[in-house]
This record gives C-alpha cells, structure tokens and sequence, in this order.
C-alpha cells in the first residue's frame, strides 16, 4: 500500500512562548551572527512557524563554534534542544538525523540515558500504517547511539531511506504536535549526503514547529562542481512568494543561509588578546596574524596557542613579527589536509604545485612547472572550491601575466609542508629553470624582467 501523506504541522504548533538565552554567553567576533540565530530562535517561540538556517563557510571559519554557543545560549531556556554532530567519514546514509531523532525521542519519553529505545516507545508516536516497521527503526536508532551488537548487524542489511525518511519525520512531527516547537541542531561534519538532504527537504515539506540551525560547508562548493541535486529540490520547496501562469507558490519557510565571512581585523585582535593577554598583543602582532591566517578563527586560535605552548612571547610581544614561525596544531593541519583531498586529483596536483611558488604567484609560471596539461590548471583555478584557496590577483605591471594569491599564507604553508622534501626541492628546482628561461628570453626582446 501506498504510504500516507505527512501531515502538514503548519496550523498545529503550540501556543506562542518566549525562549529567553542564557545571558552571560557571548560570541567574539561574531555578534551579528549571534543576533540573528537568536532572532530566528526568537521566531519560533513567538510564532511557531518553522525556520531553517544553513550556517556555511569554509572549513575552521566558525560554524561549529557558532552552533555550540546557540545550544549553550538556550540549554536552560524553555525552548527544547536537540542537537547532533554528524561524523566525519560515517557511512550512514541519514548522518546525524539519526542521533538528532534518538534526542528528541528520549527527551520527549523521559527515556534515561542508560536505558535503551524500545519498540514499544516507538509504535505509538509512528501511528498505523508504520507500525510494523518501529523494530527496524529502533535498531538504527540503538547504532546511531553506539549500542552496535546485533542492532549494527540489522543496520547493514538492505535498507530503505525513504522509509526512513517518512519514519523521521513523522516521530519528530508527532513529538512536536504533543508538546511545543523544538530548537533541532545539527553539525553536518562535511558530511551532509543526498539521503541526508532529502530527509532535510521532507521534514520542511511537513513543516512542523521546529527552527533547524544546520551547519555544513559552503554549498558552491562540492567536488562535482555543484549542489547536491537534494538540496537544488529543498531549495525548490523554500522558495519564497511567487508563481506563474499555472501555479502559485507561497511563502510559508522562513529558509535562511548563514555564511560565515572571515573575522576582522578587530576580532583577531580581540581573540588574541583574550588568549595572550593585553601586553603581549602588539599592532604588528595583530597584523602579521591576520594577515597569515585571513581572518580564520580556528587558525588565530591554533596560532595563539602555538605562541603560549612555545612560550615565544614576552610581555612585550617580541615575537610580533614571526608569526610565520607559529605552528599549527594537528586539527588545523587535518582540517586543511580534508580540504585538499576532497579536490579533484589533478586539482590537488595544482595546488600543491602552487605552494611551492609562494604567497603570489603569475600564472605563466605555475603553467611552466605543472606536470600536466594547461587545461588542468585552467579547470582547477575556475572552479569553486580551489577558489577557496586561491583568488585572482591584478596582473603583473611588468609582464602583464595573470597572477594569483594563496587566500591565508596559513594554508599555503600547510599545503606547502604536506609535500615530501623531494618533491618540493623537485618543483623549486623546475621553478628556478623556469624563470632562468624567461628571464633570458625577455632580455633578450629587450623587455622589462
């Protein structure tokens, strides 16, 4: 039999309600930011209409911190919380939808913590036509919460993610119907699949009295060039007011991104001296930072605590100008190694070619040394995602060349020290070439060098 429809939740939320923050969390560097996820979360309790935020950015830029602050803000509020964090290379098709639901469940049930979701919790909340299906759902819920064993063998049999799917979000719906709007936060790990998006479509298809705050990397930039076709349908279903001559469409999802832009340079320097403290913080510290880390707060924050577990810094700040000497803890280095894999094989080639070249670089010479086609570069540096490492430059006064520049040095020289030596010395040497050759070529058509 066909399965039933979801029930729209628009006209069933709970009677409007005032979710007031814990006050003394505070956000540096991102008060705005903070403003508007606690408006959005504001909306819910006085509305009930539900609201989607995506919080995106490139890697280390905030989005976790932010999500942990709104949780922390509203953690004794009386707005209820559920949150997840997916995994970063889980295999499972739902992500963190799975934990997310088992929260939701358990708080709405009472269930302790240290007792497992039965099917007998689940039958009632699934309603007739999905009965008969709560053992399954229940054995995935106990392996999205660690319980492994026989659940994890059930978990990799065949599975049905779009019965899940109805399964989802039909419970949270139901919770929601029988009690009041839900603040439901998910950090998607970079690791938001289709089936992951498609559940996130279905749920503001139903519309229930929830304000969803999902944080996941910059959607421009997936390895295939483009959007998941998943979240183009989402996208398609949150459209706003509108129609044409045979339909109309209205308005009735608060649907928001959230992209966090690197911190200014007022933020660094506030961030560094809440690490450092005052009189170590001198403006040429403030600078050399920034400027190396472009306003990444995981990168001010790891070079920071490089200074102080190195013990580099005075109290005058003697170190101000090397920042360049700071190193990266292991998460940073991780973080950037992620990036870089998740690009295209030759695409990794270009980049890592370009390290070797330094902070700028013209165009003609990383096309010079690079091991392959021209056409590889070419595809490399127009595509989204390289360009979060890499933005064109003016070109060069003296050679009228493209050039480019590494966003953060930061990451140049991570990217730099992923190579073995033999390679960079490899790339040095066919660099120097390059420019002995060009160099000689110029002066001798008489044109500037």
């Amino acid at each position: 039999a066909a399965a039933a429809p979801i029930p729209s939740m628009m006209h069933a939320a709970s009677a409007p309600a005032v979710f007031a923050p814990h006050p003394t969390v505070r956000t540096r560097g991102r008060d705005e930011e903070a403003a508007l996820l606690r408006s959005r979360v504001a909306a819910l309790g006085a509305t009930g209409r539900m609201s989607v935020t995506l919080v995106t950015g490139e890697p280390g830029i905030g989005k976790s911190h932010q999500l942990r602050e709104l949780r922390a803000l509203y953690g004794s509020a009386s707005v209820p919380v559920a949150h997840a964090e997916a995994k970063a290379h889980d295999p499972e098709p739902l992500s963190a939808w799975l934990p997310l639901l088992a929260r939701v469940v358990r708080t709405h049930l009472a269930i302790d913590a240290a007792a497992p979701i039965e099917v007998r919790h689940l039958r009632p909340l699934l309603g007739a036509q999905h009965r008969g299906h709560a053992p399954e759902l229940c054995a995935l819920l106990e392996t999205a919460e660690g319980a492994g064993g026989q659940a994890a063998r059930r978990s990799s049999q065949t599975r049905h993610p779009e019965l899940e799917r109805e399964m989802f979000v039909l419970l949270i719906c139901e919770v929601v119907r029988a009690s009041r709007p839900h603040l439901l936060v998910v950090d998607a790990a970079e690791n938001f699949k289709e089936h992951a998006w498609a559940t996130l479509k279905a749920l503001v298809e139903a519309r229930p009295a929830v304000a969803i705050v999902l944080g996941a990397r910059s959607l421009h930039t997936w390895c295939d060039g483009g959007e998941p076709k998943a979240f183009k349908e989402l996208k398609a279903v949150a459209s706003g007011a509108g129609g044409g001559r045979s339909f109309r469409v209205t308005p009735y999802l608060d649907f928001v991104e959230l992209e966090l832009l690197p911190l200014s340079t007022e933020a660094t320097a506030e961030m560094l001296r809440d690490a450092l403290g005052d009189a170590a913080v001198t403006p040429q510290l403030i600078k050399s930072v920034h400027e190396r880390c472009d306003g990444n707060p995981l990168f001010v924050r790891s070079t920071a605590t490089s200074y102080l577990e190195a013990g580099s810094l005075t109290a005058s700040g003697a170190a101000a100008e090397r920042s360049d000497r700071a190193d990266f803890g292991r998460n940073v280095k991780e973080l950037v190694l992620a990036q870089v894999d998740r690009l295209p094989v030759q695409a990794q080639v270009v980049v890592k070619t370009a390290s070797v070249l330094g902070a700028r670089f013209e165009y003609s010479v990383l096309i010079g040394i690079y091991p392959g086609p021209p056409a590889d570069v070419d595809r490399a540096l127009d595509s989204d995602a390289v360009k979060l490492l890499l933005v064109a430059e003016p070109r060069s006064r003296a050679t009228d060349d493209k050039a480019h520049a590494w966003r953060s040095t930061a990451v140049r020289d991570i990217v730099y020290n992923l190579m073995l030596l033999s390679a960079r010395q490899r790339l040095h040497l066919q660099a120097a070439e390059f420019y002995e050759r060009v160099t000689a070529l110029r002066a001798g058509e008489g044109l500037p060098t």
